[in-house]
């Protein structure tokens, strides 16, 4: 403890002997020095219903938390955060809300300014009428749930409504000598008084099942750790990120900034071959000369709007903006021909707007490791409605392609085909050769980091090398160029940070570059 700096306090005898007398101290509560002004009182706790050979060890102390401070949340993050119920919007009335707003906008598309100009007007006439026709919900205070139910609570409740429900229909008599009024006071007492005693045999229960426990039951007291810890499992006010350590929901914001950063930044591999990388990126770079050269502007038809609209995922958490599916879907014919337009002139001047390349990270525990560790979360990544959009056209486009060159083998990442095939596949190999007495032999081979290490010069060389069309290409690079996201934390939002390697997570262009991968491992297995 002195080479750690711990200490503790003397509290007396904790463990008590098989004959009934206390017999020596075996339980302490540990603390670092830095603690010890802390510290105000600790002692022995005597509690009747302590059935265990111990005595619990309790101390008190003080601290300090602060307030989370709301005002720099801004108007956005109040919009995607908000779950709209869309079964319960007046539609027709959103679709006159977002023709209204999209009227006044005089949008224009002739060159990249003003596509920008016209994806910020647009967005902000979606979000403005969204907000018209479902304004933004009270938080409102739920009461506690009941811990259980059974079918006397059941009876209970159903009683309760009923009289509850003829006392309404009376007017809501105040007499305290009306019937109803005593009607439905006798049944709430009569609830309150089941669910009373159901929890106490609860109790009795759980305190049944802890005297007849073996010692070594460690199923069970882990399960009394999780019990005792509830919700505040997963709450955290510290991160490490390496060997730092960021305390508060600011800094951890900021440490969850640094560290996706951290994996966002190009790595080069030192046992890779860089001479190949160079070349690699040299040929880039003519491939990109090249296709601006030749590409031919092949114009969106409203059956792609259409088609590729149809494909986006609906009930889905909003973007960044909070825009999200279905915003789109009702926004009518004037949003859909607005669109339609800032989309075409996005794929004549093979350009996308910054901000719909801005996605938003929140960090998900893995559930194993330290969970304040950094290295144990992975991010989940929402990027914008509208870049969906985009993606899922020219994902149509350069779907068939993709199909054609990869191996009749793969099974992943490929329409009306799944894993479980494949698996289906070495099953039959192997019962095959078993009945013949031949041996069997399998090989795995996992690509390590296949989403997170992508280099997006090696992603425009192959589909350049199978034959995707310029402007799609151009259109891929130009959705990984400048792309940044933004860490989403406890409602707050950090600044945005740049993305230079991995594919694009959230969006509908992400099995592309696992493809194009696995091409040319199955090819070399092969």
């Amino acid at each position: 403890m002195n080479e750690c700096n711990l200490k503790t306090k003397d509290v007396g005898k904790t463990f008590i002997h098989s004959s009934g007398k206390d017999s020596t101290a075996i339980d302490y509560i540990v603390y670092p020095e830095v603690f010890d002004e802390s510290i105000l009182h600790m002692r022995r706790l005597e509690i009747t219903s302590n059935i265990s050979d111990h005595y619990p060890v309790g101390a008190n102390m003080k601290f300090y938390f602060s307030m989370k401070n709301t005002e720099n949340i801004s108007l956005n993050n109040k919009h995607a955060s908000q779950k709209v119920n869309w079964s319960k919007i007046d539609k027709d009335q959103y679709k006159q809300a977002i023709s209204d707003r999209i009227t006044d906008y005089n949008i224009q598309t002739d060159n990249t300014e003003q596509i920008d100009d016209a994806v910020l007007k647009l967005t902000t006439a979606v979000i403005d009428a969204l907000a018209a026709v479902a304004p933004l919900q009270k938080v409102k205070k739920h009461k506690p749930k009941l811990k259980l139910m059974t079918h006397d609570i059941y009876k209970a409740i159903k009683a309760k409504k009923s009289a509850y429900c003829e006392w309404n229909i009376k007017g809501r008599p105040q007499d305290p000598t009306n019937p109803l009024l005593l009607h439905k006071k006798i049944t709430t007492y009569e609830l309150r008084k089941i669910c009373r005693a159901e929890n106490a045999k609860l109790r009795i229960n759980d305190r049944q099942k802890l005297t007849e426990a073996r010692t070594m039951d460690s199923k069970l007291y882990y399960q009394l750790i999780r019990k005792q810890r509830g919700k505040l499992n997963r709450f955290i006010d510290e991160l490490q990120v390496g060997n730092n350590c960021f305390k508060g929901d600011e800094n951890i914001l900021e440490g969850w900034k640094l560290h996706f950063a951290n994996l966002a930044k190009q790595s080069e591999p030192t046992n890779f071959d860089q001479e190949y990388f160079s070349l690699i990126d040299s040929e880039y770079s003519q491939i990109i000369e090249i296709c601006q050269e030749v590409y031919d502007h092949e114009v969106v038809s409203t059956e792609e709007f259409e088609k590729a609209i149809k494909k986006l995922n609906r009930n889905k958490s909003a973007d960044i903006f909070g825009i999200t599916t279905e915003c789109l879907i009702y926004g009518g014919e004037k949003l859909e021909y607005m669109l339609l337009n800032i989309i075409n002139a996005s794929f004549k001047h093979c350009y996308i707007t910054n901000s719909l390349k801005t996605g938003t990270l929140s960090p998900i525990f893995k559930n194993k490791g330290d969970i304040v560790n950094s290295k144990n979360y992975r991010g989940i990544t929402i990027t914008p409605t509208i870049s969906k959009l985009v993606e899922t056209i020219i994902k149509l486009r350069i779907n068939p392609d993709i199909i054609f060159n990869q191996n009749p083998m793969q099974r992943g990442f490929t329409e009306n085909t799944a894993p479980l095939i494949a698996s289906l596949i070495m099953e039959e190999y192997k019962r095959e050769n078993k009945d013949l007495k031949k041996p069997t032999l399998f090989g795995m081979l996992d690509a390590k980091s296949a989403f997170d290490v992508v280099r997006h010069t090696n992603l425009i060389r192959k589909l350049y090398h199978m034959g995707i069309s310029e402007q799609c290409i151009l259109l891929i690079d130009n959705l990984y160029k400048e792309a940044t996201r933004k860490i989403k934390w406890k409602g707050q939002i950090s600044g945005a940070f740049d993305i230079e390697q991995g594919v694009r997570q959230g969006g509908t262009l992400l099995s592309v570059p696992i493809c194009t991968r696995s091409m040319s491992t199955n090819s070399w297995i092969t």
